[in-house]
């Protein structure tokens, strides 16, 4: 199984500037490092799901979708990917 979002997510958290989450790692350490700024459902969704997908019980795409709603109700998801990056990264 790969371990790899296609495409990637985007996410620009005022912390780090844009970047692309690529991994079932990175999304993780985006959700346990949004603890207690997002103790929401869609973060305890998120999280579950990406769990579960390392168990190998839940597709790669769902656990991507729930992280992806995750980031869009935190207000994370960038609006733009950097020119060096083609319009197929982008999430939306």
């Amino acid at each position: 199984m790969s371990c790899f979002f296609r495409p990637a997510v985007w996410i620009s958290d005022g912390v780090l500037g844009v970047r692309p989450i690529e991994t079932l790692g990175q999304a993780l350490a985006v959700l346990q490092g949004s603890e207690a700024d997002n103790a929401s459902e869609k973060r305890s969704i998120a999280l579950d799901m990406i769990e579960q997908c390392a168990k190998g019980s839940v597709t790669l795409e769902t656990a991507r979708g729930a992280f992806l709603s995750f980031v869009r109700e935190a207000g994370w998801l960038a609006e733009t990917v950097p020119p060096e990056h083609s319009a197929s990264d982008h999430p939306a």
